[in-house]
């Protein structure tokens, strides 16, 4: 069994080769979800009870569904609620064939 020690001490010595940038046309599938931030207010809530404020937040993501590669993320505050599909498109270098909205 490995420990952490001996993962950090490999780790050194990996070599990690990333696959090149996609250069075809790639279809988007974007979609939103919300992500709860854990600090110390939800110790605070834990311990006395329910609380008036929740932090939430939205990560926005377009994906190729093919390669399953990200191609544009963006964190948003929960309170936003324009949609966030003409910024994701924008941060996207190459053709786009097809695009959906989940």
């Amino acid at each position: 069994m490995l420990d952490h020690t001996t993962l950090s001490r490999r780790a050194k010595t990996l070599k990690v080769k990333l696959p090149n940038k996609v250069s075809r046309h790639v279809d988007i599938v974007m979609d939103s979800t919300g992500l709860k931030i854990y600090r110390e207010g939800e110790w605070k809530v834990r311990t006395h009870g329910r609380s008036k404020r929740r932090t939430w937040r939205k990560l926005h993501l377009g994906v190729d569904p093919a390669g399953g590669g990200i191609h544009a993320t963006n964190l948003t505050e929960n309170s936003i609620r324009t949609t966030m599909a003409g910024l994701l498109l924008e941060l996207i270098d190459h053709p786009i064939d097809r695009f959906c909205r989940r």
